[in-house]
């Protein structure tokens, strides 16, 4: 069978000495490459670990880390793999589970077939022989309490169980999960589940975000399993129940739900035992979390669908995390969609009609993520969308001529500021917009929107080689050039130095990769860095920051920028012109700290701003959404 070189697995295993080796065995048989393959190993058994490894098939991975649940394990997984190899798709599988015939690939040409798919799910047998029955064909929320439920639990296998084309569900069964790796870079597991019912979170999460999930009859995967133990039941209902901003449901269902599960234990003989599981699991004290429901959608309206995809992406996620429903709207730039300037303007304006006519019906609020035309974007916005609207300006002042940004537009646009809202994202944009716009309303200072930070690079004594400093993106008339050649000059030998982005020039110590940096290349380069660099003069906000900030990679600046916001204004990150005592520019001995002691300070920076930025955006969208705060999360840089 041809090998899918695009694919991945991540396979978690915990005890399971008898039925790991088979489950690698088939993965393997189903076409995914031994190399392409991590086993997870949460055992915490140092006497089984020469076992396993003579299980793993030739040329698979195998990783050991401490037992913090299922969703931990694939979480380690995906670090994994984020530093190793780009894939398109990651299989997720327990390590009881045997794949039938081609149940991977049929995964793959779904969501390969279907764009928007984030995730595939086969139809889940368990039992032997006669005695065989469907486990999951998918899930759904009930339609009165939301209770979780599997499509097909029990039914008995039949010849039309395999064969008809993919449906939709609501989440799918976590034992055999084909994921598109995109999808899983926005969206980690709670791993505050431990295990049991994270999937049907991350699911219900990724669903909200704009992705499809699939059932795929064609793929037909056995495994072994006994349901979800009732401690567990209880427990993890109450969260699922609360982490989506359903508590108020959760209180009539989950009574309900652990009724019935008591009920049929007793029906079992298990009254004694299982119910007092259910009584603790019931009473069990839930990690903090915040309750936040919006009563108004938010549009997200991105106009540069290609350039802000990952934006977006940080920006929906901290609005859903905030309990706001979004609602997503895209047009692509002439350069990924090869439309003219002109078209792409007609089509942002249809996007603002058809956005008008969606918020009617339900009274949202309408966010840009981009001004195509500059402060004129303000008057398309109100005539076009005429509802509550906020604009994104991420560069009040562009380093390049760009429309819309004149004397002339600022006037005309300022007959309609009123009705439009400015966000940015530093306080220097703020003085930006307002020294050259006096008569605009008040900008809104929220902080550039981030994932919760997770580092990702292993530290630099476990790796060989010199630390790895980088700058990215294109070339623009302000960058510091001169800081880059005094780095060069002053730590030549001591480590390697890249650029990456279309426009630069030679610079003597570093290797220039001229050309575009595509999403995935640039997410990489990020997270493989020692040290990112950004050699502007002076800056609004960076992204580029933000991601490195992400990954828990240091990150040397300018002391005059937004970066003070990040790290304050007396971190040795910062850099300014001029030498040290030393004769060292102060450039390369931010270099230097960064190497050596970067990674806490950026970490705990990393955490702090996450926490900032989440209740920033929290209160914005008490005010705009009309939503009702209830407690804060507490688990900081926990993936979600």
């Amino acid at each position: 069978m041809s090998q899918l070189a695009d694919t991945g697995a991540i396979v978690v295993h915990y005890r399971n000495y008898e039925l790991i080796g088979p489950t690698l065995v088939s993965i393997v048989e189903q076409g995914i490459d031994a190399s392409n393959i991590l086993v997870v190993d949460t055992s915490e058994d140092p006497t089984g670990r020469e076992a396993l490894r003579a299980l793993v098939p030739d040329g698979a991975h195998l990783m050991f880390v401490p037992n913090r649940g299922y969703g931990s394990g694939v979480n380690a997984g995906l670090d994994y793999w984020s530093q190793k190899s780009k894939l398109d798709f990651i299989l997720v599988a327990t390590h009881e589970v045997l794949p039938q015939s081609n149940a991977v690939r049929e995964l793959r040409n779904e969501l390969i077939s279907n764009e928007i798919s984030g995730a595939a799910g086969p139809t889940l047998i368990c039992g032997e022989g006669n005695d065989a029955f469907v486990w999951s064909k998918g899930g759904r929320l009930s339609p009165r309490l939301g209770l979780p439920q599997h499509y097909g639990h029990r039914e008995p296998i039949t010849a039309d169980t395999q064969g008809s084309a993919a449906e939709e569900r609501q989440w799918l069964d976590g034992a055999f999960v084909l994921y598109r790796s995109a999808a899983l870079e926005s969206a980690r597991f709670n791993e505050d589940y431990f295990m049991y019912m994270e999937e049907t979170d991350l699911h219900l999460r990724l669903q909200r975000a704009g992705y499809r999930l699939s059932w795929v009859p064609a793929a037909t995967v056995w495994q072994s399993s006994d349901g979800v133990p009732p401690y567990y039941f209880a427990r993890n209902l109450r969260m699922l129940y609360q982490q989506s901003s359903r508590a108020r449901l959760g209180m009539l269902a989950v009574p309900v739900a652990v009724t019935r599960r008591f009920l049929s234990e007793a029906r079992h003989g298990r009254a004694w035992t299982s119910g007092r599981s259910l009584a603790k699991g019931s009473l069990a004290i839930l990690p903090h979390f915040r309750r936040v429901k919006a009563t108004a959608p938010i549009t997200v309206l991105n106009p540069l669908g290609s350039t802000l995809d990952y934006y977006t992406r940080q920006l929906t996620q901290m609005l859903q995390d905030n309990g706001a429903e979004v609602i997503h709207r895209v047009v692509f730039e002439p350069s990924a969609s090869n439309n003219s300037r002109t078209g792409w303007l007609v089509d942002y304006v249809r996007e603002l009609r058809l956005a008008r006519r969606s918020q009617r019906k339900n009274s949202g609020v309408l966010l840009v993520t981009w001004p195509v035309i500059g402060y004129l974007d303000i008057i398309l916005i109100a005539v076009f969308f005429g509802g509550p609207a906020w604009l994104v300006v991420h560069d009040p002042s562009p380093l390049v001529r760009a429309v819309g940004y004149d004397r002339f537009s600022r006037s005309l646009a300022t007959l309609f500021s009123r009705k439009v809202g400015l966000v940015v994202h530093s306080q220097d944009a703020r003085r930006a917009v307002l020294e050259r716009n006096a008569t605009f309303r008040l900008p809104e200072v929220l902080p550039h929107p981030l994932f919760p930070p997770r580092a990702t690079r292993p530290p630099l004594g476990s790796r060989e080689g010199l630390p790895l400093v980088r700058v990215l993106g294109q070339y623009k008339r302000d960058r510091n050039l001169t800081a880059l050649r005094d780095i060069a000059t002053d730590l030549e030998g001591k480590c390697r130095l890249e650029i990456w982005g279309r426009g630069w020039p030679e610079l003597k110590g570093w290797s220039v990769q001229e050309g575009f940096v595509t999403e995935d290349e640039m997410e990489s380069l990020v997270s493989s860095a020692d040290v990112i660099v950004i050699p502007y003069k002076k800056f609004f906000q960076s992204g580029i920051a933000i991601r490195s900030v992400e990954h828990g990679i240091p990150v040397v600046g300018p002391e005059s920028s937004s970066l003070t916001e990040i790290f304050g204004n007396s971190s040795r990150l910062l850099a300014g012109d001029g030498r040290m005592p030393s004769g060292e520019s102060r450039w390369a001995e931010a270099v230097k700290w960064a190497i050596s002691s970067g990674r806490p300070e950026t970490e705990a920076a990393g955490k702090a701003l996450w926490s900032q930025t989440d209740r920033a955006w929290g209160n914005w969208i008490s005010t705009v959404a009309g939503t009702s705060r209830g407690r804060k999360a507490a688990s900081v840089g926990k993936a979600n």
